[in-house]
């Protein structure tokens, strides 16, 4: 789902809830836009800190569209995951913090949001949505010799040298 989407759907709900929450509605809208930080750490990773351009995440993430379909493919974004989403669960229980729990929904908004639109394009299950997921996920394609990592390493490479190159860069 396009960032823009984000925006708009996270600041519908955000709107919505303003009655019921007040201010900590602005937490909501945060969260629900701001979990997608893990993206940009995705790209940065994966192309070995050559390119730290938002324009590069954004070309890597469009571009990794297109590998969707193809054996071997798997990807976790580390924000999205059931494990993150459990720790900021626990951690509003324990403190109490209606910003907390505010910022639990609009992080659970925002994965509800991005489950959709994967179901909708039939790639629902490119992503994983446990870290211990993603390691079993990722051991049998690496036993059936598809490497998921190489994958995501050379679409961010070459997305980054096609970057620099625009920037004048050899």
């Amino acid at each position: 789902m396009s960032p823009r989407d984000h925006v708009i759907l996270g600041g519908l709900a955000a709107a919505v809830i303003t009655p019921f929450v007040g201010v900590e509605a602005l937490a909501f809208f945060l969260a629900s836009v701001l979990i997608d930080t893990d993206h940009y750490l995705d790209f940065v990773y994966h192309n070995g800190l050559e390119d730290i351009s938002l324009k590069g995440m954004f070309r890597y993430h469009n571009e990794l569209e297109r590998y969707w379909n193809k054996p071997g493919f798997l990807s976790i974004e580390i924000f999205h995951t059931v494990e993150f989403l459990t720790c900021v669960f626990i951690l509003s229980i324990v403190t109490g913090s209606e910003v907390v729990t505010v910022i639990f929904l609009g992080l659970v908004f925002h994965v509800l949001l991005d489950t959709v639109y994967l179901y909708r394009r039939g790639a629902l299950f490119i992503r994983s949505y446990s870290i211990l997921e993603y390691l079993i996920r990722r051991h049998t394609l690496m036993k059936k010799g598809l490497h998921p990592v190489r994958i995501l390493m050379d679409v961010a490479r070459d997305v980054s040298r096609k970057n620099g190159k625009e920037r004048g860069r050899p």
